[in-house]
């Protein structure tokens, strides 16, 4: 029997739990592609790893699509790791324009990605791909200065339609062998 190498994409890969991710993931038999917005942090990564290190804003719509035209017909698991928090005021001091870069970064760069990856994940050579969100612990729990965190209601763990698992939120040791 012929077995097929298994496609990873893991973003907001230069550091912490997107670098571990992608290490986790190499170590389980994946070919790892790893995007972010810093590259010489990624190639470093990338070259531990032998995987592919690719330029990612996922608040960019352009940026997504340049990133996703590089990668393979068919995608395993989507590790949505990009994102962020800003700013430790109090809610009544926060800047708007931190709210703003959240909201693009963590909640529409990860429909970006989905969206465009959607297609990919439905090919995967499983049968079956997996999308696995990463969250802070801010998206649960309150803290000192957190005015700025934003969780909408509606991001919670659910299954998708056809061929593609929607792992929630996990952890590195969370995703499928």
């Amino acid at each position: 029997m012929i077995s097929v190498q298994r496609c990873a994409v893991v973003t907001g890969a230069s550091s912490g739990i997107g670098a571990e991710t992608a290490r986790q993931l190499a170590h389980q038999g994946c070919k790892v592609y790893v995007g972010a917005r810093r590259l010489e942090r990624l190639q470093a990564l990338a070259e531990e790893i032998q995987g592919v290190a690719l330029t990612l804003d996922v608040t960019d719509t352009e940026s997504v699509c340049q990133f996703v035209d590089q990668l393979p017909e068919a995608v395993d698991i989507l590790v949505n790791n990009a994102g962020g928090a800003l700013g430790l005021e109090p809610i009544a001091e926060m800047e708007e324009s931190h709210w703003q870069r959240m909201w693009d970064s963590n909640v529409l760069g990860l429909a970006r990605m989905s969206k465009a990856l959607y297609p990919r994940l439905l090919k995967a050579s499983s049968g079956v791909g997996h999308l696995v969100n990463i969250g802070s612990i801010a998206a649960h729990e309150t803290y000192a200065g957190g005015g700025g965190v934003i969780r909408p209601a509606n991001m919670r763990s659910r299954r998708l339609p056809r061929r593609c698992v929607w792992n929630g939120w996990a952890s590195p040791s969370a995703l499928p062998k």
